[in-house]
């Protein structure tokens, strides 16, 4: 659901944001890895959310994501994590470091999280010093998402459609839309919780 605009978060506020959300997708990925050769990787996540100061942005069931056991995550909650890189990719282009891809293109994780110097010290520098874009361009990509979600909703509802696409492609179209209406809801102040957000039509 579209909702009224309220109060929007702060550049900082988005700059720790996308560090939270470039953590969690980074841990929803490694989930499936060999634990001997990416547990020092999942161990430096909260760390490193502290050395850039976002703690405070973090909602208590994203910080049982990040520092679960690997292997400890539910396999619904791997899905999301994986999914959210497509949130991540919003919040990095309305900081300005990330040029989005068309509705239909998958973000690539490892791109997104590098422009934001995931792990690296000098991330710091994107929450002290934070770029964000005018409210304008952040209502026009709203109400584009929005679009986009509205017709995915109506494409699904019409049995005529069961044909011209595979469920595949439905389920990651879907997918990317319910993942950018989300961020784009957030930014403009849909909800003072992320997790919070109302994507419903």
């Amino acid at each position: 659901m579209k909702k009224e605009d309220g109060i929007s978060p702060s550049a900082t506020r988005v700059a720790k944001r996308a560090m939270v959300l470039s953590a969690l997708v980074c841990r929803g990925f490694i989930e499936v890895d060999n634990p001997g050769e990416v547990e020092e990787l999942r161990a430096s996540l909260l760390p490193w959310i502290d050395k850039v100061g976002a703690r405070e942005e973090m909602e208590q069931h994203e910080l049982v994501a990040l520092t679960a056991p690997l292997g400890g995550l539910d396999p619904q909650t791997q899905i999301n994590l994986a999914w959210a890189v497509e949130s991540l990719a919003v919040l990095v282009w309305a900081m300005e470091r990330y040029e989005l891809h068309d509705e239909d293109t998958l973000a690539e994780p490892q791109s997104i999280t590098q422009k934001i110097h995931l792990l690296h010290e000098s991330a710091k520098e994107f929450v002290d010093n934070p770029l964000l874009k005018e409210e304008k361009v952040l209502k026009e990509m709203r109400d584009s998402c929005y679009g986009k979600h509205c017709h995915l909703k109506e494409f699904a509802s019409n049995p005529l459609n069961a044909e011209k696409i595979t469920e595949q492609s439905f389920t990651i179209s879907a997918s990317i839309s319910r993942e950018r209406m989300r961020a784009s809801q957030w930014l403009l102040g849909s909800s003072e919780l992320y997790s919070e957000v109302d994507i419903s039509l």
